[in-house]
């Protein structure tokens, strides 16, 4: 037999190759003459294909939407606006801080003074203290020096501070001998005083 005469079986195409020249082909060549049609028409394609992916979720954040230059300009400028509006805003309030900072420096000013003052005062008043106790005491030495028949005249003489004041600066022994020689209702007066003063103190 002659092998040229064998008959060959037909070749059979995958499927790959039969959806590439039945479908495929055939598609694209469709929507090529579609285009080319509708664009001698007058239709802008893509800009009406833009418009409607724009509708299409998740396609739609694909598309970025170019801007013109003179509303990117626009924008610019708003943004500046905004910012300088946000400027003045912070001003406004870096102002209002720095008042209240100086109303607190000169509170804290005046209180300091009013420290210093206090103090002066308070010295002033040590000062006043230790002459006036310094007096007493030399009062208290003087009557301690005179007789206790002489001192008992005049004690009752004073107010009961001063009193109090000169016998508490004495010694024990002379206050006993100056309260003898009083009347029973002044001694027991001036012993009650003294009493009382030492338990306060």
């Amino acid at each position: 037999m002659d092998d040229n005469l064998i008959e060959k079986p037909e070749k059979e195409y995958g499927a790959f190759q039969w959806f590439v020249f039945v479908i495929l082909i055939p598609l694209m060549f469709a929507v090529t003459i579609s285009l080319v049609i509708l664009i001698v028409a007058g239709v802008n394609v893509f800009d009406t294909a833009k418009d409607f992916g724009k509708k299409i979720p998740y396609v739609s954040t694909l598309l970025k939407d170019e801007t013109k230059p003179e509303d990117q300009i626009q924008l610019l400028e708003d943004n500046v606006v905004d910012l300088q509006a946000t400027n003045e805003e912070n001003q406004k309030t870096i102002e209002s801080l720095n008042n209240k900072v100086r109303k607190r420096d000169d509170q804290i000013t005046q209180l300091n003074e009013e420290i210093s003052e206090l103090k002066r005062k308070l010295m002033d008043n040590n000062v006043e203290a230790e002459k006036a106790n310094v007096k007493l005491n030399e009062i208290a030495k003087m009557y301690e020096g005179m007789s206790a028949k002489k001192a008992a005249e005049i004690i009752p003489q004073l107010s009961d501070d001063e009193a109090i004041m000169i016998l508490s600066r004495i010694s024990n022994s002379s206050v006993s001998a100056i309260l003898e020689k009083m009347d029973a209702k002044a001694a027991a007066k001036y012993t009650g005083l003294l009493s009382k003063q030492n338990n306060q103190n």
